[in-house]
């Protein structure tokens, strides 16, 4: 199974479109709230170098940024 982590802002409608589209999917993924997880943040900023939202890194490796649904589900049933 896919590790996938989404890093996010509550108020960002896009978030919240990437968020439904994994629960939809039946995906397990984890959730970090960027405003509040400065960790996180900090994570998502050197890993993409890039401090949009929403971001999802998937198995560590492979970094989608916005909802792209053909690419997030190549990535999650090939990695």
């Amino acid at each position: 199974m896919a590790k996938i982590e989404l890093f996010s802002t509550p108020t960002c409608p896009y978030c919240r479109a990437v968020r439904n589209f994994l629960q939809a999917k039946g995906l397990n993924f984890t959730d970090y709230d960027i405003t509040k997880d400065l960790d996180a943040f900090e994570r998502m900023f050197k890993t993409t170098g890039y401090t949009t939202v929403p971001t999802l890194i998937i198995n560590d490796k492979e970094v989608i940024i916005g909802l792209d649904e053909e690419r997030i589900l190549k990535a999650v049933n090939t990695l």
